[in-house]
């Protein structure tokens, strides 16, 4: 029982909603993001050059929280991918969902829904480092899969993913045609390729990878609707729209058990 598409489609595009509400969370009420790392460093850098020391000392701890989260996530797989039959990414999803729950829990009695936390509190710095931790920890479940690198948390790389395979299409499509421009012809008054010509678009369309094209696809859109759930569950709820991730994350972990536990039963 190997993991389809599907699974990973599925899997992919939920991690990724729940990405985009934790961001939107990080961003507006603490003025952080903590999917990724390449914000935070800038913000750390501005802080120390405006003197803000203490700032910029949060943002750089975030970072080493981001990371060890993906280090947790790397030991409990055993340095595996959820490709591999021996991994298993039900525990660290439960451990994150613990830790948006905490978060949820505690900050739910002390923040008012669409309230700025100061992080110049420790209090909110915790919030802050959890939700990071919980994050780095997530980015590094399905690192790769079926040959793809995937990144669930953070959008940066899946775009550039999405403008080399357009930018590749593009340019080999118009390669062909500059080529040979006499293969595309018209027969009683529809435009048609000769054989030759679609066998060889055919060929290009095979090496773009429609399904990985897809797969990317799936997980920015799913980032941004998570994003927008997040802005106005925060600005209604405060930090208890985590509840929401936390409860999806905890339904995903628990099914991940169950069919794990069935692929090693078939395994013997």
């Amino acid at each position: 029982m190997n993991r389809t598409f599907h699974d990973y489609l599925g899997v992919g595009s939920l991690l990724a909603c729940v990405a985009g509400i934790v961001n939107a969370v990080g961003f507006i009420g603490f003025g952080g993001f903590v999917t990724h790392v390449s914000g935070n460093a800038t913000r750390a850098a501005v802080e120390y050059s405006e003197g803000h020391f203490l700032i910029a000392s949060v943002f750089l701890v975030g970072i080493l929280f981001f990371v060890s989260g993906a280090l947790t996530t790397t030991l409990l797989l055993r340095g595996h991918s959820i490709e591999s039959s021996k991994a298993s990414f039900g525990i660290p999803v439960l451990i994150e969902a613990a830790l948006i729950g905490l978060v949820a829990w505690f900050g739910s009695r002390h923040v008012a829904a669409g309230q700025t936390l100061e992080i110049y509190r420790i209090r909110d710095t915790w919030y802050l480092n959890a939700l990071t931790f919980a994050m780095g920890m997530q980015n590094a479940i399905i690192r790769q899969a079926s040959g793809i690198i995937v990144r669930t948390t953070h959008m940066t790389g899946i775009v550039t993913d999405l403008g080399i395979a357009l930018g590749t299409v593009i340019s080999r499509l118009s390669s062909e045609v500059l080529k040979n421009p006499s293969g595309f012809m018209r027969r009683d008054g529809r435009e048609t390729f000769d054989s030759g010509v679609k066998d060889r678009f055919s060929e290009i369309f095979r090496r773009f990878h429609l399904e990985r094209f897809f797969l990317h696809i799936s997980l920015l859109f799913s980032f941004l609707c998570g994003a927008a759930l997040g802005t106005f569950g925060y600005l209604s709820f405060g930090l208890r729209i985590l509840l929401g991730p936390l409860f999806v994350l905890a339904g995903l972990g628990l099914f991940e058990m169950v069919v794990w536990n069935k692929r090693r039963a078939v395994r013997g």
